[in-house]
């Protein structure tokens, strides 16, 4: 789909799709997401990856209405997954251009996510402090 969408954007993301999910001109903040049962299910979700013994992060992207996840949601994603694991690039600069970063309003085309898995593994590489808005993201 990323190539398809690269190679002619004009006729992936047509007029009536853009206006269907037009982008916020002001970053508004979601309300919170996570109920007990998704709580749940990513604490099961955490303890196999410890179990297996899995090195992984959890990234969440951009999204395409600008709209920032909840601190009450990263705080218990923290909790659950440990520190230095989650990481979230909905306040990044990155989600402002609907033609380049996504294929559809909830889903950034695999480059993006590529580019973000790579500028979050390079940062835990150089033990550093990870801020999106620092590398320009």
């Amino acid at each position: 789909m990323d190539t398809v969408i690269a190679k002619n954007p004009d006729a992936f993301f047509t007029p009536e799709r853009l206006k269907a999910n037009d982008i916020h001109p002001i970053c508004e903040i979601e309300a919170p997401h996570l109920t007990p049962r998704n709580l749940e299910l990513l604490s099961e979700m955490a303890q196999l990856l410890r179990e297996n013994r899995t090195d992984f992060v959890v990234l969440i992207p951009p999204r395409y209405k600008r709209r920032v996840a909840h601190e009450q949601d990263l705080l218990a994603m923290e909790r659950i997954f440990g520190p230095g694991r989650v990481f979230d690039f909905t306040r990044s600069a990155l989600g402002r251009d609907p033609k380049s970063y996504y294929d559809e309003p909830g889903h950034p085309v695999p480059s993006v996510c590529k580019q973000l898995l790579d500028s979050v593994y390079a940062a835990k590489r150089m033990n550093m402090f990870f801020d999106p808005r620092r590398l320009g993201l």
